[in-house]
């Protein structure tokens, strides 16, 4: 498929998403970190682990499992890094302020600028076959 045509059906797959919310992640998040970061190289060395990795990997879960170190929450993770980390419900607060702010047809136009903007026909096979699939059945990128 060229990429005019990928283009074409992820304007049409844009379109279709009602959920401002979904809208300002794509657009905020997820197509920025796609296009900057996607790469058949990156993709390819992210899906292997070396066999030092795999050892280490082994190792930990045989001490987890074996009740040798303590599973830490995540709630005690945050609570000791939160000097460092923002504060997340400010965060959302003003998310949610951003967000109300613009019109889902702004956010759709600005999205169909940064697929406009892809020359990379590999990234706009990873919109079409993994993020925006997602976004439509979800209701959300994970």
């Amino acid at each position: 498929m060229k990429k005019a045509e990928i283009k074409k059906i992820l304007h049409a797959m844009v379109d279709s998403l009602g959920d401002k919310h979904v809208l300002y992640h794509l657009k905020e998040n997820t197509l920025p970190y796609v296009i900057k970061y996607r790469t058949k190289k990156m993709d390819k060395a992210n899906d292997d682990l070396t066999e030092e990795q795999i050892k280490q990997l082994d190792e930990s879960i045989r001490h987890a499992e074996a009740g040798e170190r303590k599973a830490i929450s995540m709630k005690d993770v945050k609570k000791s890094f939160e000097r460092w980390l923002p504060d997340e419900k400010k965060q959302k607060k003003k998310e949610e302020k951003q967000i109300s702010k613009i019109s889902k047809k702004k956010l759709r136009e600005e999205l169909h600028e940064l697929i406009n903007g892809i020359d990379s026909k590999y990234v706009l096979n990873v919109l079409l076959d993994d993020i925006l699939p997602d976004a439509i059945n979800n209701g959300e990128y994970e």
